[in-house]
C-alpha cells in the first residue's frame, strides 16, 4: 500500500498509456484507487493495463483513443462511471508538443488548432463533463500545465496552451469550489519522458539530463523523473491537500530561479 489512501476511489487519467501520466497510474494503484487507462497507443494502453493488473489483481477499464476525436471524451467518462459507478479523481494529464511552432512557420496555425485543441481543449472538456460526478463524490481535479506557462521556452501553441490551463483551472476552482471540488495543476520542469518524440527529437527529455536544453537552466542540475511528478499530484489528489485548491504548482528542480 502507499503512502495514501485512495481505497475505493475511481481515478481517471488521461494520457495513461505513457510518461507522467502511466506513473501516476501505477501510484495511484499502489494506494488502492481503481484507476482508468486511456492513450491513444493501443501497444501502450495494453501494456500499462496489464502492469496494473499485476499491481491490484484486477484489470481496469481502459479506452484506446485521442481526445481530440468527436465523442470520444464523452464515452471516456460515460464509460469510466458505467464500469465503477464513480468518479472521485481526473488528471487530465494528455499533452503535447509539435514541431513548427514559430509563428513564422508556414504550417504555424495548423499546429497552434492542433496544440490547443489537444492541450487546451481537452482539458476544459474533461472537466466539463466530469463536474457533475466529481460533486457527487466531493472529488478532485489535477491538470498537468507546465513552466512553459509562466515562461517562454517553448512555441508559441504549446505555451499559450500551458497559459491558458493554469487561468482555466483557477476559473474551475473557483466555480467548482462551493460544489465541494477543489482544482489545481502541475507545473513540470525537464521531466525525463519521450515526449520529445513529436518533434523530432528521441532524445529530449529522455535519459541522460545532458540532453536537455532545459536541464543546465535547473538549480539541481538534472532532469526530473515520472515519479517526482505522480508525488505531487497524489499529495494534491489526498485529504492532506484539503485546503489547496485555484493554484498551479511548480516542480522544475528549480528552472524558474534563473
Amino acid at each position: 500500500m502507499g503512502k495514501y489512501d485512495f481505497a475505493g476511489k475511481v481515478v481517471l487519467i488521461t494520457g495513461s498509456s505513457s510518461g507522467i501520466g502511466a506513473e501516476c497510474a501505477r501510484q495511484f494503484a499502489r494506494c488502492g484507487a481503481q484507476v482508468v487507462i486511456t492513450g491513444y497507443e493501443a501497444a501502450d494502453v495494453v501494456s500499462m493495463v496489464a502492469e496494473i493488473e499485476q499491481i491490484t489483481g484486477t484489470k481496469p477499464y481502459h479506452k484506446t483513443g485521442n481526445l481530440t476525436e468527436s465523442g470520444f471524451a464523452e464515452a471516456l467518462i460515460d464509460g469510466t462511471v458505467k464500469h465503477y459507478g464513480r468518479l472521485d479523481v481526473l488528471v487530465n494529464n494528455a499533452g503535447s508538443i509539435r514541431a513548427n511552432d514559430a509563428l513564422s512557420s508556414p504550417d504555424f496555425m495548423a499546429t497552434f488548432e492542433w496544440i490547443i485543441e489537444l492541450n487546451l481543449k481537452s482539458t476544459v472538456r474533461m472537466m466539463h463533463l466530469a463536474i457533475d460526478h466529481l460533486a457527487q463524490t466531493k472529488g478532485v481535479i489535477v491538470n498537468t500545465s507546465s513552466i512553459s506557462a509562466v515562461t517562454p521556452n517553448q512555441g508559441v501553441s504549446y505555451c499559450s496552451s500551458k497559459a491558458a490551463i493554469n487561468m482555466a483551472t483557477q476559473c474551475a476552482a473557483k466555480e467548482f469550489g462551493p460544489r465541494g471540488v477543489r482544482v489545481n495543476a502541475v507545473n513540470p520542469g525537464p521531466i525525463k519522458t519521450n515526449i520529445g518524440r513529436y518533434i523530432n527529437k528521441p532524445q529530449l527529455m529522455f535519459g541522460s539530463d545532458d540532453l536537455c536544453f532545459e536541464t543546465k537552466l535547473t538549480v539541481q542540475k538534472r532532469n526530473g523523473d515520472p515519479a517526482d511528478v505522480a508525488n505531487l499530484v497524489l499529495f494534491l489528489a489526498s485529504s492532506e491537500a484539503s485546503y489547496i485548491t485555484g493554484a498551479y504548482h511548480l516542480i522544475d528542480g528549480g528552472f524558474m530561479c534563473h
